[in-house]
């Protein structure tokens, strides 16, 4: 049977690159991203999805599962791209809470809800996850320091999970 992927982000520049190669490996690429539909080329579903809100609501969080398992009809998900990120630039001085929130929500606590929301599927098909991170994690610049946090945590997270559930999946 097909593996299927879901790949976030998937409207953006690494997004469409993920897709495409997953696509030329046979995979099903379910894609997503927070604009409503996207023409991408190399995919088999889309699903619109606002993962800050997805974070924030647990009926939207619900609902939003409930599509992606759709939208993978027949096929087995395998896989997990964690590729959607927000990136706020401002000064130490101009951040704001809603900024922080934003930030944490779609590049960290995002990939986790996914990751927990599809872990029987992937273990059930020794699956993976595939957290995508940034050198801004190690070696950052001025006015990235929400960013910087999140994919810095975002590394921390994806240790964690290798730890936790290495041998269920690979992470």
């Amino acid at each position: 049977m097909k593996s299927a992927v879901i790949i976030t982000g998937a409207a953006g520049g690494i997004g469409q690159a993920l897709c495409k190669q997953f696509a030329s490996a046979d995979y099903y690429v379910i894609a997503s991203d927070f604009v409503e539909k996207h023409s991408l080329a190399n995919i088999d579903a889309w699903i619109s999805i606002d993962l800050d809100r997805f974070c924030r609501e647990s009926d939207y969080r619900h609902q939003m599962v409930c599509q992606l398992r759709e939208a993978a009809k027949d096929y087995v998900i395998t896989t997990l791209v964690n590729n959607a990120a927000v990136q706020i630039v401002k000064s130490t001085e101009s951040l704001e809470v809603d900024d922080w929130s934003a930030t944490l929500n779609v590049n960290l606590l995002a990939p986790f809800l996914l990751t927990q929301a599809f872990l029987s599927d992937l273990e059930a098909n020794t699956g993976s996850v595939v957290n995508i991170s940034s050198i801004h994690a190690t070696q950052t610049k001025p006015g990235f320091t929400a960013y910087a946090t999140s994919k810095a945590a975002l590394n921390g997270l994806s240790k964690s999970l290798a730890v936790e559930l290495g041998g269920r999946i690979r992470t």
